[in-house]
């Protein structure tokens, strides 16, 4: 059976020494490690394309292609994410998901589809297309749930009938968030009771947070039952703010998402995303009037920002494995590096960057 030796991070400590796998992890064994980290493969639970794919396209190679290009950056698994777009697009998008699934030409592991939208508050809508948001509707939502595996629902939860759509969801096994959302604190806590588990990328495209109306932030900061997804590409949060979510909900809430677009990975330009035209600069996404739109981030650059704002590397590392895993109740089989779980481990040097991928116990990518 393949063997590494390194500094390998646990949920409970980092350990000098070899990890033994074939499929899923046979042992953990201290002693003698070699001068790198081996940490659980990255969980990526908000991802809508990159280096030109969009996974809007509804093709099986949108999707192959944005697995792609993250698997060098150590993504073993991901949310494919579908945005805001009229149902006949959703539904493409969905069977695109299923197609790839079932072509199984990426080692990288599709969990299920995110669906962020089209039952959106226009107040709060960000980067999605004005005209494509929808008042949530039960009818539609059933058809998506009925076409593939949807995993994680974003939704507004202020708009007349979406509780109702909460508990539907709940009922399916989906995992409901909080996002683009103009919810007070009062809406928020009615959202939380009838199922909502996570805020979509915490603190943008929602109420913020003020001493007399906390909204879904100063709930995010304070309850325990949800987790926070957030972008931690030091633009859509700033470095202040993300330290503060760091310390009120502490390592095992935040899961650090990418939010990546399609031009993640082109150069500077001005590139079409749906019906939108997004200005790339560097590695700000924006359209014509500012706002932002998605990001180019990875999550292996995620675990390096974490750590260059003072995170311990295992709490870095905890935010985009074993808490978007839980998150998802994927913890079961991924997320961390203990016997018996799917031997999916990424390999970094002393700087942080991926040597080695290796997802089911095989080699999906090394460098060089």
């Amino acid at each position: 059976m393949p063997t590494l030796k390194g500094r390998i991070v646990t949920p409970r400590q980092v350990i000098p020494g070899a990890i033994t796998f074939s499929e899923r992890i046979t042992s953990i064994e201290p002693g003698a490690g070699a001068d790198c980290w081996i940490v659980p493969g990255f969980i990526d639970l908000q991802l809508n394309g990159s280096a030109g794919h969009d996974l809007m396209a509804g093709t099986p190679e949108a999707v192959e292609g944005t697995a792609a290009y993250h698997l060098p950056h150590g993504t073993t698994a991901f949310l494919p994410t579908l945005i805001s777009h009229p149902p006949a697009a959703l539904r493409q998008g969905v069977r695109a998901v299923v197609e790839a699934r079932q072509r199984a030409s990426t080692p990288v592991r599709l969990l299920g589809l995110h669906i962020e939208g089209p039952f959106l508050n226009p107040v709060r809508r960000g980067a999605h297309e004005p005209s494509y948001l929808l008042p949530p509707s039960t009818a539609l939502m059933q058809e998506l749930l009925d076409l593939g595996p949807v995993r994680l629902v974003t939704l507004a939860p202020e708009l007349p009938g979406a509780l109702e759509l909460v508990r539907l969801l709940r009922r399916r096994g989906v995992i409901v968030s909080l996002g683009h959302s103009d919810a007070n604190l009062e809406q928020t806590r009615a959202a939380i009771d009838a199922g909502v588990t996570m805020l979509t990328h915490f603190y943008n495209g929602m109420r913020g947070l003020h001493h007399r109306d906390p909204g879904p932030v100063g709930a995010g900061l304070t309850d325990d039952r949800l987790f926070l997804g957030l972008i931690p590409d030091l633009v859509h949060v700033h470095p202040v703010a993300l330290l503060a979510a760091y310390r009120a909900a502490g390592p095992e809430r935040i899961c650090a998402v990418t939010d990546a677009v399609s031009p993640a990975g082109l150069p500077d330009g001005t590139y079409p995303m749906g019906p939108l035209q997004v200005q790339v600069r560097g590695n700000q996404f924006r359209l014509p009037d500012g706002t932002l739109a998605g990001s180019a981030l990875t999550l292996d650059q995620a675990v390096r920002n974490l750590v260059y704002l003072g995170l311990p590397l295992p709490h870095a590392v905890q935010l985009v494995t074993l808490n978007p895993a839980r998150a998802i109740g994927a913890d079961g089989e991924l997320g961390s590096l203990e016997i018996g779980k799917l031997a999916d481990l990424v390999v970094l040097d002393n700087h942080l960057t991926v040597q080695q991928v290796i997802i089911g116990g095989q080699v999906a990518w090394h460098a060089g």
